[in-house]
């Protein structure tokens, strides 16, 4: 899983991930942003999970779902009612709005993140 972090032109911190974990930067950029309380809380349940004190944590955001399992971390997009309906054969892409990695690798992420809206 490849990152990169840069600043947009209003001084916001983004994270843009490789193909197949572009929410996982979405989640960083919208749901976690600098609230670095919201970090230190999420790197303490992290710990437990490696620990094994926990065995699973959902993290309900405004656009999206952020669930922490022992092993792999998943992000997914909230469901919106649409207006359009689609034909039952249609395939939408979806790696724009699932997403899934280790804890570990999660955990990496999360740090670097951190240090970089310091």
């Amino acid at each position: 899983m490849d990152y990169e972090f840069s600043f947009d032109d209003d001084g916001k911190p983004n994270a843009v991930l490789s193909m197949g974990h572009e929410v996982l930067g979405r989640w960083l950029t919208e749901e976690l942003g600098q609230n670095s309380s919201k970090m230190v809380d999420l790197l303490a349940v992290i710990d437990l999970l490696d620990g094994e004190q926990l065995i699973e944590k959902n993290i309900l955001g405004r656009d999206l779902n952020l669930r922490l399992e022992r092993e792999t971390v998943e992000v997914t997009a909230l469901e919106r009612e649409e207006d359009e309906e689609f034909p039952e054969e249609t395939n939408l892409y979806e790696s724009e709005s699932i997403a899934e990695c280790g804890l570990l690798d999660f955990k990496q992420l999360l740090l670097d993140w951190q240090e970089f809206v310091a």
